[in-house]
């Protein structure tokens, strides 16, 4: 038998992690952060191994696999891209796993971080951001940032100091092992007294629904990065695929 690879510690990562160590099979999952390992079901079956890949490593790692998951987030676009790449030149079976679309009625949708900038720059009101650390710097384009903006991110020391070195004043540490739940998100946006919430459209798993139902409750707009265009299948579908090859 060969190796079963899956790259993410999202919640379909933990989720097909679980699917073959209930059936005694060994798999070696990938993830960024030593959080998203603690995430993972402890079990003999499960290998994790932590950090960025390169491609080059990405390669390495999927040598002479049986199959390939990629389970990493919707919008970790560059090292899905470099998955697939890695998996095409090693003649290696690879799915990918799509979270289903939400689309919301009232909400905005933006293509580019810089759209929901340029809006935000048109349009006055505080902002609770939820889309995450990665493009932090992209968000002091917005006039008077430091006021306005209310950014929400993990409580990573290392992400926090960031932050506060791009000069953000208004953060938020958010739950760490989970998404905001409902009154969380509700509670963060009346603090912030912010007219509008930023989010990824990251689908059910990423919180997306919770994000919207607060914002509904107390009549906030809210604005959508949408996420990078792919093609693959549901964590329902791979899973019943899974069942009936293993």
């Amino acid at each position: 038998m060969g190796k079963i690879i899956i790259f993410g510690g999202t919640f379909e990562g933990r989720k097909i992690s679980e699917f073959f160590a209930g059936i005694g099979r060994y798999v070696l999952v990938s993830v960024i952060s030593q959080m998203g390992a603690e995430k993972l079901p402890e079990s003999e079956y499960i290998k994790i191994s932590v950090g960025r890949k390169k491609f080059s490593e990405i390669k390495k790692i999927i040598y002479n696999a049986e199959l390939v998951i990629d389970a990493t987030h919707p919008f970790a676009a560059e090292v899905s891209g470099n998955i697939k790449r890695a998996c095409h030149s090693e003649n290696i079976i690879l799915h990918r796993v799509m979270r289903p679309e939400i689309r919301i009625e009232g909400a905005l949708y933006f293509g580019l971080i810089s759209e929901i900038i340029d809006y935000l720059n048109k349009n006055d009101g505080n902002a609770l951001i939820t889309t995450g650390s990665k493009n932090l710097a992209e968000y002091t384009k917005v006039k008077s940032y430091q006021s306005r903006l209310f950014i929400r991110v993990l409580p990573v020391p290392e992400t926090i100091d960031r932050a506060k070195s791009l000069g953000f004043i208004n953060i938020i540490n958010g739950p760490g092992d989970r998404p905001c739940n409902t009154e969380e998100n509700i509670f963060h946006i009346k603090n912030s007294k912010a007219k509008f919430i930023v989010a990824k459209e990251s689908g059910a798993a990423g919180g997306l629904h919770e994000k919207i139902n607060a914002a509904r409750r107390i009549d906030t707009i809210p604005l959508i990065l949408k996420r990078p265009h792919d093609i693959g299948i549901t964590l329902d579908g791979l899973l019943e695929k899974l069942k009936e090859q293993y």
